[in-house]
């Protein structure tokens, strides 16, 4: 793909993100993910902190310190499924319950409304 750029200073930055793009290639959230595309499964999933580094802007607490990164194997099975896609049946299942949720809701603030 080629972009058509006349600011040198923008090309550079295009330029550079290109080869960082390059240099790091994306995560798959999940192993299967990576079997669909022929890619290699890994066996465990790798945090993009290392352990003891300092999150920093993490903290929620007024008085409190920024967390600090723990080893994979402390955290627990379910954070590293987060990312990973639904079942197409899920989903579908999930847009009925939305609807049936507006509808009993648009139903009870219609019978409020008549009192």
């Amino acid at each position: 793909m080629r972009l058509l750029v006349s600011n040198p200073a923008s090309r550079r930055v295009l330029v550079a993100a290109r080869a960082a793009a390059a240099a790091f290639p994306r995560r798959l959230a999940s192993g299967q993910a990576a079997a669909a595309q022929g890619g290699e499964v890994a066996s465990a999933p790798a945090s993009s902190a290392a352990h003891g580094t300092v999150l920093k802007g993490l903290n929620i607490y007024k008085e409190g310190n920024d967390p600090v990164a723990l080893k994979d194997d402390e955290y627990p099975a379910w954070l590293w499924t987060l990312l990973d896609k639904a079942p197409a049946g899920e989903s579908a299942e999930r847009e009925r319950q939305r609807v049936e949720r507006s509808k009993t809701i648009k139903e009870a603030n219609f019978m409020k409304s008549r009192k």
